[in-house]
C-alpha cells in the first residue's frame, strides 16, 4: 500500500499503489475520475514526486497522479511508476503505467504494469459485454515533468487517439433523422453539459442511456432528435 516515505524522509522512499493513494487522499488535488461507459480517458500520468516538487507545472498542464477509472460495479486506478524523489527506491515498474484493482479499505490488485505500446483489457466492464481497453502511448518530455500518455475506452462505445496519432475503437455516427440538427443543442443530460446530443448521437449511446440521467423532465431519448426512431 502507501509508503510513509511521501510524508517524511524517514522510511523507504516507495509508494506506486494508486488504489490505496487514492483512498488516502494524498495529492488529491491531481487526482481525476472518468466513467468510461460515457467518455475514453485521454490524458497524461506524472510521477508523484513530479507532483510535490512542480505542483504548478503539473496543473497548468492539466496532467493528473491518479485516475480511476469508475462506474456503478468496477473501478480501477492508474499512476505512471516513475523512479524518483519520493518513489526513488521502487524495486519494480519503473517508467511503466501500473494499473491496481480497488480494494477500498482491503487489499487491492495488481493488475498490470504496462510499458510503451502495451495494452490491458478488463472484461466485462461494470458487468456487461463490453471490455475496458487501457493503452499506455509513450513517454513525453522525458527528464524535467515526465509524463506518461495513456488512454482508457470501452470497445464499441467509444473512441480514443494516443499522441502519435493511432485512433482506438472509431465508432461511426448512426444515421441521423432527415432534417436533425446536432447544431441545435439545447438538452443534457444531468451530469452536465458535455452529455447534449450530439454526445448521445455517437454509436449506440441513445440505446445505452437514452432512457436514463433524465434532466429538466426529459431523457435524451425524449428530447434529442438523433435518439428518434
Amino acid at each position: 500500500m502507501g509508503n510513509q516515505g511521501m510524508w517524511t524522509d524517514e522510511g523507504n522512499k516507495m509508494c506506486f499503489n494508486a488504489a490505496k493513494i487514492w483512498v488516502f487522499g494524498w495529492y488529491s488535488e491531481f487526482h481525476k475520475t472518468s466513467n468510461p461507459e460515457k467518455t475514453a480517458f485521454i490524458g497524461n500520468l506524472v510521477g508523484i514526486s513530479d507532483a510535490k516538487n512542480s505542483p504548478n507545472a503539473v496543473t497548468n498542464n492539466g496532467f493528473h497522479v491518479i485516475v480511476r477509472l469508475k462506474s456503478d460495479s468496477s473501478r480501477l486506478f492508474m499512476v505512471y511508476n516513475r523512479k524518483a524523489g519520493l518513489n526513488a527506491e521502487v524495486a519494480d515498474g519503473n517508467k511503466l503505467v501500473i494499473i491496481d484493482q480497488d480494494g477500498r479499505y482491503t487489499e487491492s490488485t495488481w493488475k498490470a504494469a504496462l510499458d510503451v505500446g502495451e495494452s490491458y483489457i478488463h472484461k466485462n466492464w461494470n458487468g456487461g459485454s463490453r471490455n475496458l481497453i487501457i493503452v499506455n502511448c509513450g513517454l513525453q518530455n522525458e527528464g524535467v515533468l515526465e509524463s506518461m500518455f495513456a488512454i482508457a475506452y470501452l470497445e464499441g462505445l467509444t473512441s480514443a487517439q494516443c499522441n502519435n496519432g493511432q485512433t482506438f475503437n472509431t465508432a461511426p455516427l448512426p444515421d441521423l433523422n432527415p432534417g436533425c440538427d446536432l447544431t441545435e443543442v439545447w438538452w443534457h443530460d444531468v451530469d452536465g453539459e458535455e452529455y447534449n446530443c450530439e454526445w448521445y448521437s455517437q454509436s449506440n449511446r441513445c440505446a445505452a442511456y437514452g432512457d436514463q440521467f433524465e434532466n429538466d423532465g426529459y431523457t435524451a431519448n425524449e428530447a434529442c432528435c438523433a435518439c428518434e426512431d
